[in-house]
């Protein structure tokens, strides 16, 4: 393949006999501005955790220092969890459905699943992911996305 970029701005590509002419423009202006984020996530930035189903469990993900809030929990499955029931939770220990119950995801399903606990505490706390993949479960991963304040 040639490719070739006369004076008036115009590549001409040719290949194998064909010459296809295509015409260069300019850029035009910026759109519009999107829409604004929840309050709390600022800079947008997140921690993001991968996690697959031969993971050790439970498995730290975060630990929520005292005076920060855990404004947002997006999961995200990229390979469906295969096996008869398996499923997932997330909170700390203690309380291992606090942020995430396994009603509020669907691990066989790809697609992102997510709440917004605005959970904080009055001293450190690790948070968890509780993966219970069953016994027939040979696939199966994604990530989660965790945002502070």
């Amino acid at each position: 393949m040639t490719v070739i970029v006369s004076k008036d701005n115009k590549i001409i590509v040719s290949k194998e006999k064909q010459i296809q002419v295509i015409s260069v423009a300019t850029q035009g202006p910026p759109g519009p501005t999107g829409p604004q984020g929840l309050p709390g996530e600022g800079s947008g930035l997140a921690t993001r955790v991968n996690f697959s189903y031969g993971d050790a469990t439970p498995s730290s993900l975060l630990n929520l220092i005292t005076g920060k809030t855990l404004i947002k929990l997006e999961v995200y499955i990229t390979t469906p969890f295969d096996g008869t029931n398996p499923y997932f939770t997330i909170g700390k220990t203690g309380d291992s459905t606090l942020l995430m119950n396994s009603t509020q995801s669907d691990s066989k399903t790809i697609g992102q699943y997510a709440t917004t606990p605005l959970f904080s505490s009055n001293q450190d706390t690790i948070i968890y992911l509780y993966l219970y993949p069953d016994f027939d479960t040979n696939n199966g991963a994604g990530f989660i996305l965790i945002y502070t304040s």
